[in-house]
């Protein structure tokens, strides 16, 4: 009888310790971090079964279907949203129930959602004409708006919710003064909508889905030339852990970078060279040739733990936004790779951004201002509890030039009017000026008699770097001047168009 005993223990404690396994926390929930298909099959199985996809234990815990586990919903239970590591772990329904009060809860059904929590979200007065940071939620699949110089939260719905358009948004980058691209992981394409939040149209691939060549796509960055690049992390084809060009009206161009990438999530351009962050492997940040894609060498290699974004900081420093591992958190490095500080007011970001003030906005389950000296929760600017899975941060600018945008995070620290590229040109080029603080600008351009043939700039800009695409069509091949004035600061340099 003993031996029996023992026996059942043994096999008990086995089939208990092969469950863990299979339920291990980090596993489950990066790999729905990785693939958000998974965790749609979870919500969709828990609905199928009667089962919330989501409870939310007012002041105890975050709790979702992340993953399919022998036809069984596994449920991630997250009891601390600044740092969703910290003591997480899965679990299936009837352990919830027995865990848990549901009396104070938010339980979201297929059909229907029960609220008691009493939360509310405050929005914040939005200034007119004034720059904003977009920051897409995955969650209520929308984009959200945030006043630049405060972090305040300013607009719940920039870009309504949005479905089957926007099923799990990664982040927004701006085409002009009235449009805005979104990329979409789980739909496989980039959506165009205006300002007003109207959906317009699939960006690209131009002509709709098409899985050969994008598929499980994160970031959508502009190429200094103009074109449009796009994390992919499909499984075959040109789809296959790439970054894919497309022009600037959404035609597909081919791959740009494919070498040493193993889940591609987020890109960063810097004067010499392009930085991407790899969700898997140990290639955590790869560096690649600005013009040809080719693979350089690595910026940090088994350093980081599911890097996601990442910002350009003063002194050719790096900020990231590693989303999961010991060190999570907004990690800091000089222009070699060499880590400085590592930032853990919020932990599990995704995304993060300097505000004016020299402090971060981080995103994760929730946006968070972190204290940029000592990594202190300054404040929580939007509860976890209430809505959450935020991604990268981008700026919206109401005063953008057609074809130009602040290039980076970094504040410069001098006046500069860089080459035109490319040069000699025919019809287009790029011109790239940056100015330390904020100051009229004007940019023109003259033909070689000394006649004004375009203003390209002639307004008030905030200090950063800013790119402007000219289109030169309408003019003859020659040699042309292009000059840029401020209050304090005159340049010209010289540009060659041939037809």
């Amino acid at each position: 009888m003993n031996k029996l005993i023992t026996l059942l223990i043994i096999i008990i404690t086995a089939v208990s310790s092969f469950a863990q396994i299979k339920l291990d926390f980090n596993t489950v929930y990066n790999n729905a971090e990785r693939n958000p298909k998974l965790r749609i099959a979870a919500e969709n199985l828990a609905i199928s079964k009667g089962q919330p996809y989501n409870i939310y234990i007012k002041d105890k815990a975050m709790i979702e279907a992340v993953a399919v586990d022998n036809d069984r919903v596994v449920y991630s239970v997250v009891t601390d949203f600044l740092n969703p590591f910290n003591g997480s772990y899965c679990t299936y329904f009837e352990d919830v129930q027995k865990t848990f009060d549901f009396s104070k809860a938010r339980i979201m059904y297929g059909n229907r959602t029960v609220d008691n929590t009493g939360e509310q979200i405050v929005l914040n007065k939005r200034t007119t004409g004034s720059k904003l940071y977009l920051i897409p939620c995955a969650t209520r699949k929308n984009v959200w708006a945030f006043d630049f110089t405060t972090g305040d939260l300013v607009d719940t719905a920039y870009v309504p919710y949005s479905s089957p358009m926007l099923q799990t948004p990664r982040n927004v980058l701006q085409l002009s003064k009235t449009h805005i691209l979104v990329s979409d992981q789980l739909s496989d394409v980039v959506q165009l909508f205006d300002t007003s939040g109207a959906y317009i149209r699939v960006f690209a691939p131009l002509g709709g889905l098409n899985n050969t060549i994008l598929d499980n796509i994160r970031d959508v960055q502009f190429h200094p030339n103009g074109t449009v690049l796009v994390t992919n992390a499909g499984t075959t084809g040109n789809a296959l852990n790439t970054v894919q060009q497309f022009t600037s009206t959404g035609a597909y161009i081919g791959v740009f970078a494919t070498d040493m990438l193993n889940s591609p999530y987020c890109l960063l351009f810097r004067s010499n060279d392009l930085l991407v962050s790899n969700s898997s492997g140990v290639n955590d940040i790869t560096k690649h040739n600005i013009n040809t894609g080719a693979y350089l060498g690595n910026f940090l290699g088994s350093a980081l733990n599911f890097p996601q974004q990442m910002i350009n900081l003063p002194g050719g420093k790096v900020g990231v936004a590693e989303f999961s591992g010991v060190l999570s958190g907004i990690r800091i490095y000089d222009s070699l790779g060499v880590l400085t500080d590592t930032l853990k007011g919020a932990q599990g970001i995704r995304g993060l951004w300097k505000l004016p003030n020299g402090n971060f906005l981080a995103t994760g389950l929730g946006v968070f201002e972190v204290d940029g000296v000592t990594g202190a929760l300054v404040r929580t600017i939007v509860s976890g509890s209430l809505l959450y899975n935020f991604y990268s941060i981008s700026v919206f600018d109401p005063d953008l030039i057609t074809g130009s945008n602040e290039v980076n995070t970094t504040i410069p620290s001098e006046y500069k009017l860089f080459n035109n590229y490319p040069n000699p040109f025919n019809p287009s080029t790029t011109i790239k000026f940056a100015i330390p603080t904020k100051d009229h600008v004007k940019m023109t351009v003259y033909d070689a008699l000394g006649r004004i043939v375009a203003e390209l700039v002639n307004s008030t800009k905030e200090a950063g770097t800013y790119e402007i695409n000219y289109n030169a069509s309408s003019l003859a091949s020659g040699i042309y001047f292009y000059k840029l004035e401020t209050g304090t600061f005159s340049e010209v340099k010289k540009m060659m168009l041939l037809k």
